[in-house]
């Protein structure tokens, strides 16, 4: 007899980071066979808080056939969901201007590689609208491409979404790839807004010690308790004015996570910065909660309806 584990929907996460996506596959009920991550604090943390096995490799080094054996995977279709979370430093415009020439845009393209060799029932992608930035032509000209010659046998679609209206206290736009590998498709994902009663998720309503925030890297923006936190980035930018001095908003654990959608007893180490950067690199749980459910909802579920010889024949 099968364990009830064992019929849960797999997933993989390329950029585990401090374990956001992973927080939210496991809220959404899957069984994640494998984090890769190559930060070494980052995989520390992400030990202190989840179970899922994690392997410290560099992507680049990465191949689609190592990925498998690592994961205990033999064939197409026999992973359900790829989550690939690529560092956004070079698509950001946090910093004022994106940066075509970041060598960590290259990631971006290796992941498609990997998404080539596993063939996963669906893959998730996620990233920052800087990458459709005019100064971006070049390399997403380049993405499209590989997309249509080496994915030829997925269907693409790509969402923009503001986490606000997945409940994330933060008005964080992100872009959102998804593709349905053709034996499985028979209708376009509907990515729905959870909420648009914003009012529990501003400043004030998620932090009422915090009177005023000053947040921003290329120039500082004030932003008061009606207001809506912007990004956190993975450099410290944010400075919060509790108890009647300004302090960094990085000296605040609690603040950090909560912005995030990180459970309140979630175990951070290092330093400030450390655990700056690991929550801004972070995807915050509950978006992927949400896309990762609408996924299995909306696309793994379904599929197991459908004849297996339909399945089959692209194996």
């Amino acid at each position: 007899m099968q364990s009830l584990e064992s019929l849960l929907p797999t997933a993989i996460v390329l950029f585990a980071g401090v374990g956001g996506s992973s927080l939210g596959l496991l809220m959404a009920g899957y069984r994640e066979l494998l984090a890769v991550e190559y930060d070494k604090i980052a995989i520390k943390n992400f030990q202190l808080n989840l179970g899922t096995p994690v392997w410290e490799m560099d992507i680049y080094e990465l191949t689609a056939n190592l990925l498998m054996s690592r994961a205990l995977l033999y064939g197409k279709l026999a992973l359900d969901l790829l989550v690939i979370t690529a560092p956004c430093q070079g698509f950001s415009e946090a910093a004022g201007k994106t940066d075509p020439l970041d060598p960590r845009n290259g990631l971006f393209l290796k992941s498609i590689d990997l998404i080539e060799g596993v063939t996963p029932k669906v893959f998730l992608i996620e990233n920052v609208p800087g990458m459709f930035s005019d100064n971006m032509t070049s390399i997403m000209n380049e993405i499209k491409r590989r997309f249509t010659e080496q994915l030829t046998e997925y269907i693409i679609f790509a969402y923009k979404v503001n986490c606000l209206h997945f409940e994330v206290p933060t008005s964080r736009e992100r872009i959102i790839f998804i593709g349905i590998h053709k034996s499985i498709f028979f209708a376009a994902p509907e990515i729905i807004p959870v909420t648009t009663d914003f009012d529990a998720l501003r400043i004030g309503s998620i932090a009422p010690e915090v009177k005023q925030l000053r947040v921003g890297q290329s120039k500082k923006t004030s932003k008061f308790p009606d207001d809506f936190l912007t990004t956190i980035t993975a450099t410290e930018g944010i400075f919060v004015f509790v108890d009647g001095e300004w302090q960094p908003f990085s000296h605040f654990d609690h603040l950090m996570l909560k912005f995030s959608t990180f459970p309140a007893d979630f175990k951070l180490e290092g330093t400030p910065a450390q655990k700056h950067k690991l929550i801004g690199n972070a995807v915050p749980p509950m978006l992927m909660y949400y896309l990762a459910k609408y996924i299995k909802e909306q696309i793994l579920i379904p599929a197991m309806q459908l004849p297996s010889t339909n399945m089959l024949a692209l194996q």
